[in-house]
């Protein structure tokens, strides 16, 4: 199984995700080990980051590095708050559908775009 489904399938939450959700997906990855894992998990923030978010208020939200999500995990908060999986392309691209294939994807597109535009230089 390399899918995870998130929380909710609206469109209003489809970049939300459930701490432990968020936490399946890179077990798997480490699991297998995939190297998308190390990646991610040694990206700076300024590449790959997680945003948690407040349920109470939407605007109140954090940014930590992925490292920090998973050699914290059993600190960072469940029950009031929301997750998201962001990484920087030319724009900040939140990842909505946990899979390995998605997040493949969408490294290798940021990936394409970073090189296109160091080309340029």
């Amino acid at each position: 199984m390399d899918v995870i489904q998130n929380y909710s399938h609206s469109q209003e939450n489809s970049n939300r995700i459930l701490k432990r959700n968020l936490w399946k997906f890179f077990k798997i990855l480490r699991a297998q080990a995939n190297p998308i894992y190390g990646m991610l998990e040694a990206s700076p923030i300024n590449f790959a980051w997680i945003t948690i978010i407040d349920k109470s208020n939407l605007t109140n939200s954090k940014r930590i590095p992925i490292s920090k999500f998973v050699g914290s995990l059993k600190k960072m908060p469940s029950t009031s708050k929301y997750y998201q999986l962001n990484i920087l392309a030319n724009e900040i691209i939140y990842i909505n559908e946990l899979s390995i294939e998605n997040v493949k994807s969408v490294i290798a597109d940021a990936i394409i775009k970073y090189e296109s535009k160091q080309s340029h230089l």
